[in-house]
């Protein structure tokens, strides 16, 4: 999976976190991954609402 590649190589770059701005129906998605929701939902104009998510590394 292309995620957890990615959380792979960022953990073997020493990176502190990773966050993105998550869709409101992938958020089940990332919580799997192990990312948390740190905000309010949010929209985007033209695509949707959103959330902000991170994944602590450290």
């Amino acid at each position: 999976m292309l995620i957890k590649y990615a959380i792979d190589y960022l953990k073997e770059a020493k990176a502190d976190y990773i966050w993105c701005n998550a869709r409101t129906s992938a958020i089940d998605f990332y919580k799997k991954q192990g990312f948390e929701t740190i905000s309010e939902e949010f929209e985007i104009s033209g695509v949707g609402p959103h959330y902000i998510m991170i994944l602590n590394l450290i």
